[in-house]
């Protein structure tokens, strides 16, 4: 199981068929299966992977325009600590969706096939 998905048993299964052949039913429904568990992947990756990191930047971005809208010199110093620490947490976060994107892209060569 990756990020809450687990693959069909039936995913080791090739379907092999020209475009001109017809598909059984157990093939149409194995077919249903991979499709669904393609898209099972691409919803997690865009909720998981790409809404965190979209999340991740606009918090840095919110950091440093912090900075930006600073008035005076004498409020810069407390204000760049406090932009660094916001900087440091969004980078944590960007590493650990990288830790779930690769954890993700595994789990779709393990159900593809492919091996490392």
């Amino acid at each position: 199981m990756i990020l809450g998905i687990t693959p069909p048993a039936l995913a080791t299964t090739k379907i092999n068929a020209s475009p001109k052949q017809t598909l059984s039913a157990d093939e149409c429904n194995l077919l249903a299966a991979e499709v669904n568990q393609a898209r099972s992947f691409m919803q997690v990756f865009e909720a998981e992977v790409i809404g965190g990191l979209a999340i991740a930047l606009h918090h840095a971005g919110a950091a440093m325009q912090r900075v930006a809208d600073v008035p005076s010199e004498a409020e810069l110093p407390p204000t760049l600590e406090v932009s660094q620490s916001e900087t440091a947490t969004v980078v944590e976060q960007i590493e650990f969706l990288a830790v779930q994107e690769s954890m993700l892209l595994r789990g779709v060569n393990e159900y593809c096939g492919v091996s490392e």
